[in-house]
């Protein structure tokens, strides 16, 4: 699985040893990462960006993940507004937080509704396995995946007036034509 980690930077040092050991975690779980950043803090590999190309990594990294985790523990306008993308995108995204540090009901990001968040608390990072494990395999059982490509302009307005008028998102309306398809074919 293709997985986006995303934690605060702010007291990076105090915190880095969570960060360390969650991603660890994931790769224990035979998953990747689409960006190691935090590999390349450990090893020592980081260089320096400018943000511009920064914001352009994290952003790529993110819509080419199929789940993003992100820590939660400190609060971050740029983790929200990761977490914001993440979800926008419709990417499978869980929120962790250590439990003595910040509910994650009372963050900002908790008034998200969407069935794509899912968030949970720990205490000791080791407690966090089992649930990293748990939601990763959730997300491969419904063997979803993302498709892009690029249509023509009357699709596409079709698509926007089906959305509009039937209130159909663009994923409903695709999954239909292709459904009628299979369908056809005795798929």
């Amino acid at each position: 699985m293709k997985i986006y980690f995303g934690c605060h930077t702010r007291d990076l040092d105090e915190f880095h040893q969570n960060h360390r050991e969650i991603r660890e975690i994931l790769l224990e779980l035979n998953n990747e990462f689409t960006h190691d950043w935090l590999g390349e803090v450990v090893h020592g590999t980081q260089k320096d960006l400018n943000m511009k190309i920064w914001y352009q990594k994290i952003m790529k990294s993110l819509i080419s993940a199929d789940v993003a985790i992100f820590d939660i523990s400190r609060p971050s306008l740029s983790l929200g507004h990761q977490i914001a993308f993440a979800l926008d995108n419709k990417i499978p995204t869980l929120l962790v937080a250590q439990k003595s540090e910040q509910n994650i009901q009372d963050s900002f990001i908790s008034g998200a509704i969407s069935e794509s968040l899912i968030s949970i608390s720990y205490s000791k990072t080791f407690e966090l396995k089992p649930k990293l494990k748990k939601f990763i395999e959730s997300i491969e059982a419904k063997k979803m995946g993302r498709v892009n490509f690029l249509l023509e302009k009357k699709y596409l307005d079709y698509l926007n007036w089906s959305k509009t008028i039937k209130n159909r998102s663009l994923t409903d309306s695709i999954r239909q034509g292709l459904d009628a398809l299979m369908s056809k074919d005795n798929f």
